[in-house]
């Protein structure tokens, strides 16, 4: 893509230059030929799917037509078959989003921190830059107090999910000058909630499942994080027993739960669509950067666990990456080399010609992979962290413990598990799903990728940022009502007896 000039570069038109986007006009030599259609940067939109796993898609392979206008979309785009999540859970995930750092770097590691107020996000730069910046997010942790508002002109928490439907007045209010549109749908996170028109599209789940499976994972969900709750050292409660028998209870009903998953990214595609009919409906897809990517995945009894947050295997941390470029460039690429959601501020900066001065980040721009101007040989990186400060499960603890450094070199996968002190190593290609762990057979490899985990993540903690300290009670009543919606708060009340 050729790098186009900053916008304080762009030649002047009447009708761009308005109240308070200025900073978006320029002079350039009229006698240059140059035209302000030639040079505007591009209309950048984020559309983000909590809690979609890769796998689940049908760029990802998945057997049942989940995603048409995902795999629609892929066809246009540079496809990004081996893209992590930058954390297993929604808030240091989408922190890293936004900032092109490691949870070790940026250190909002639970929901009772928010971010420094030196760190800076790409909307900030956007905004600064003279860009119509707007969120809406049905997920309170995209917003609220920790920081994730920074730079946008104006953050909607919702009260449904996103679809042209709910952009109409978005598209009605912003001016022909570039404009950052974050969305952030939440469908798969609930799957007991979502509109019952894909209802059939699979094997049918009976009606009368939606509230037993809704009332299931929200006793599950807080018998997890008792200690948290109550402010607790983790473990104070041990309560192991009863969270197994929820486990087999959600086990009994693992293929019930699995097609309501995929009616719920049905539901999520389908919004997908919406959102980009909108936008070429408006006359601005043509001139649009396009990212689809997930905040995390979801276990779905995988490896003996449910929901989220709770390791760093593929199911939580393997996510669809998909960008696509305006006027279709480089469409139908498929990279297979491993990147991380931390790639995705510097990839929008480049993609952009953003000139301002960017600040230190993991992340690295997918851009020169993309044009084939990468290094070709392998090497390691860090792709996500798990660093578990509000469940308590004593199998995961004495297993692998509450802090994992994910690390990537090609197909091999290795997992760091700090506390206990071991590493998993996994073959992607031969075993995707995570079956065989290698560190015994191949002891040599997988010391040299824990001794590579723990210097990088000794590394950026000793640049990370200083997260400020804050408590829910700081949030508005609004977003502790939608954050009791979506299962990250309750607790408070006495949990019903476990299933016999």
């Amino acid at each position: 893509m050729q790098r186009k000039p900053p916008l304080h570069e762009l030649p002047a038109r009447p009708f761009l230059i308005l109240a308070g986007l200025l900073p978006l006009a320029g002079c350039v030599d009229s006698d240059s030929g140059v035209t302000a259609e030639d040079v505007q940067p591009p209309d950048v939109v984020v559309f983000l799917v909590d809690t979609l796993r890769a796998d689940w898609t049908g760029p990802g392979g998945f057997d049942k037509d989940t995603t048409p206008n995902l795999s629609s979309l892929a066809e246009q785009s540079v496809v990004f078959d081996q893209a992590s999540s930058a954390a297993p859970w929604t808030l240091p995930s989408v922190v890293s989003l936004f900032t092109g750092k490691h949870m070790a770097e940026h250190n909002v590691v639970h929901d009772r921190l928010h971010m420094a107020d030196a760190t800076v996000t790409f909307p900030q730069l956007l905004q600064e830059w003279g860009y119509q910046t707007v969120s809406f997010h049905r997920n309170p942790y995209a917003g609220g107090k920790w920081g994730l508002k920074r730079g946008f002109d104006q953050a909607t928490l919702t009260q449904r999910q996103t679809g042209k439907s709910e952009l109409a007045e978005f598209f009605a209010s912003i001016t022909p000058m570039p404009f950052l549109l974050y969305v952030h749908n939440t469908e798969p996170h609930d799957p007991h909630v979502v509109r019952k028109k894909f209802m059939q599209a699979f094997d049918p789940v009976p009606g009368e499942f939606l509230k037993e499976y809704g009332e299931l994972v929200d006793v599950y969900r807080r018998s997890t994080r008792e200690d948290f709750v109550n402010k607790n050292p983790l473990g104070t409660i041990d309560n192991t027993e009863v969270q197994e028998k929820w486990i087999r209870r959600l086990n009994q009903r693992k293929e019930q739960i699995r097609n309501l998953y995929s009616v719920s990214v049905r539901d999520a595609d389908d919004h997908l669509g919406s959102v980009i009919h909108a936008l070429k409906q408006e006359g601005r897809w043509d001139n649009t950067l396009f990212i689809m990517v997930a905040d995390h995945g979801e276990e779905l009894g995988d490896h003996g666990g449910w929901q989220h947050d709770q390791s760093a295997y593929e199911e939580l941390i393997h996510v669809p990456l998909i960008v696509r470029f305006p006027q279709d460039e480089y469409a139908g690429q498929r990279v297979s080399r491993p990147v991380s959601l931390v790639d995705v501020m510097p990839t929008i900066l480049e993609a952009v010609g953003c000139p301002l001065d960017q600040p230190p980040m993991s992340g690295r721009s997918l851009l020169p992979l993309i044009r084939g101007e990468a290094d070709s040989e392998m090497n390691m990186r860090v792709v996500s962290i798990r660093n578990n400060m509000k469940k308590y499960f004593k199998p995961y603890k004495e297993g692998r413990g509450d802090l994992n450094v994910v690390v990537r070199n090609g197909d091999m996968k290795a997992i760091f598990n700090v506390e206990p002190g071991t590493v998993e190593l996994y073959d992607l290609k031969s075993d995707p799903g995570e079956a065989q762990d290698l560190a015994q057979v191949r002891s040599e490899e997988a010391n040299a990728f824990g001794q590579f985990a723990a210097r990088s993540y000794a590394e950026m903690l000793k640049h990370s940022d200083q997260a400020q300290a804050g408590d829910l009670n700081e949030q508005s009543a609004e977003v502790l009502k939608a954050l009791e919606a979506l299962g990250y708060l309750g607790g408070e009340n006495a949990l019903p007896d476990a299933p016999k």
